[in-house]
């Protein structure tokens, strides 16, 4: 329907994909998560139990994707944007809406699609729009003159501590795992005291073995 409409080629064709598991951002510079900075790892939290699994192809630009690789958050720019979210929000393919991240991702979310985009002077190597070459300098995009800088913060040396190092990595725990299994294993962390209740009783019928062959 999306593709019809907006005119799409090729057409998208979306495939339904079970336990699609965390969400991690894989660009932190785009504007819908760089508010978020050091603490975007929390996002790996949400479990996704179901999503739509879309061949993202050179029209798009994927600024999210789930842990088992398949895109979650897509843009696709033209006469205006087009933020493409590959699961719900009402807490039928995941449990987004209960995370205290929810809200301020869809405020960034609105806040950007409702932004009307100034014409950028210069972009990151890893930015240019397509069909631009992807090397420093300067290029012509849409007839005006722009440059293309690498990022400095590649060419960074500053040491990092264990903590800022930690908030940096995106963790895929048992938060991502389907809601049964997470459930089934809390029940089993909660209950685990009848280990040692078997073996008090199986040390108390050793004792009351030796007490009795004497």
């Amino acid at each position: 329907m999306l593709s019809a409409l907006l005119d799409w080629r090729p057409v998208l064709v979306p495939r339904d994909a079970r336990q699609a598991g965390a969400l991690a951002a894989t660009d932190l510079r785009h504007p819908v998560f760089r508010p978020f900075d050091a603490v975007a790892a929390n996002f790996g939290q949400v479990a996704f139990e179901r999503a739509w699994q879309i061949e993202a192809g050179a029209g798009w630009r994927v600024i999210a994707r789930y842990t088992n690789g398949a895109p979650a958050l897509a843009e696709r720019s033209g006469p205006g944007r087009v933020l493409l979210f590959t699961s719900d929000v009402d807490r039928r393919w995941n449990d987004f809406p209960l995370h205290p991240a929810f809200v301020p991702f869809t405020q960034e979310v609105a806040r950007y699609l409702g932004a009307r985009p100034a014409p950028a002077s210069a972009y990151l190597v890893s930015d240019v729009p397509a069909g631009t070459p992807a090397v420093p300098g300067l290029v012509d995009v849409a007839s005006r003159r722009v440059a293309v800088n690498v990022d400095a913060r590649e060419s960074s040396v500053e040491p990092l501590t264990a903590s800022e190092f930690a908030q940096r990595v995106v963790r895929s725990s048992t938060d991502a795992l389907p809601r049964a299994q997470r459930l089934a294993r809390e029940t089993e962390g909660q209950q685990n005291y009848w280990r040692y209740g078997l073996m008090l009783l199986l040390g108390t019928l050793v004792v009351e073995a030796f007490v009795g062959s004497r």
